[in-house]
This record gives structure tokens, sequence and C-alpha cells, in this order.
């Protein structure tokens, strides 16, 4: 993350670093590899919407962080380091298919000439 502000309201009131990846082992590992963002106190704590509480926002974050490293450290085993894959196969499988049933390439009528 670039910018200092909220990763998820650009806020730049009461900010907090989130470490990606806890535990004391993965905390140091996050520190280590810059996986860690800016959030409002609001979005790292608020009992209902706060990263702690959240699964969803919380696996999110961790799916994001890991395809950030493997972009910016593709010689390294992002596995490996951190001891899990974060990104879930099946649902990107979904997520491709659904994009290239939205994307697929019209015939033009060009085509027909040529």
């Amino acid at each position: 993350q670039r910018d200092k502000c909220c990763y998820v309201c650009y806020t730049t009131k009461d900010l907090e670093e989130h470490h990606c990846f806890e535990g004391s082992a993965n905390r140091e590992l996050s520190e280590k590899w810059g996986m860690k963002v800016w959030l409002c106190a609001h979005h790292h704590r608020d009992s209902r919407y706060g990263v702690h509480f959240n699964k969803d926002f919380e696996r999110s974050l961790k799916e994001t962080a890991q395809r950030i490293f493997e972009v910016r450290f593709p010689d390294e085993d992002f596995v490996e380091i951190f001891g899990q894959n974060y990104i879930d196969e099946e649902l990107e499988k979904e997520r491709i298919k659904e994009w290239n049933k939205t994307h697929k390439k019209k015939k033009s009528g060009w085509s027909r000439y040529r």
C-alpha cells in the first residue's frame, strides 16, 4: 500500500497498521515482506466490520496479499514461506469463467469481408 490511508475507506484518521498474516512467526514475515496495510480503527477493530472479526474480510486481505507477494517476488514460494495458500482455486476458476463470459469477443461485421 503506497498511501497512508485506510485500505477500505481511504480515511487518514485513526490509522492502525495491520499485518496481513497473524501469529508471531507470520507477523514477522508480514513485516519482512511488507505484507501490511493501513486500516482505520473501524475497519481494524470494530466488532462488526473490523478485519479481526470479519472472516470474509480477513480472507480477502490475505488472498490479495498473496497475489501481490507473487507479483512482487516471482522467484519466491509464498506457500513455503507463509505455510498456506490463501487463493481459493475453485473460486478462481469461477471468476475466470465469469470474466470470459462477459468479455467474450464478438464477431465484427467486417470479418465476413476478409
